[in-house]
């Protein structure tokens, strides 16, 4: 089981009130929206960057 880190954001209101109305129409809770986001940016990231998650395992190792 993965651990969960919990983490304070700050965002500005219109944003949020945005982000709450995309988390509602795709039947999620905010949480888990912030997730999808989250780990869709991770996605794109690696696949820019093919190196990236060869870093991260190396740096498991070490």
């Amino acid at each position: 089981m993965q651990s969960i880190v919990t983490c304070t954001i700050r965002v500005n209101e219109e944003s949020w009130e945005k982000l709450k109305k995309i988390a509602d129409k795709n039947k999620r809770s905010m949480n888990k929206e912030i997730e999808y986001i989250i780990d869709k940016r991770i996605e794109e990231f690696e696949f820019e960057h093919p190196d990236f998650k060869q870093e991260i395992e190396l740096e498991k190792v070490i």
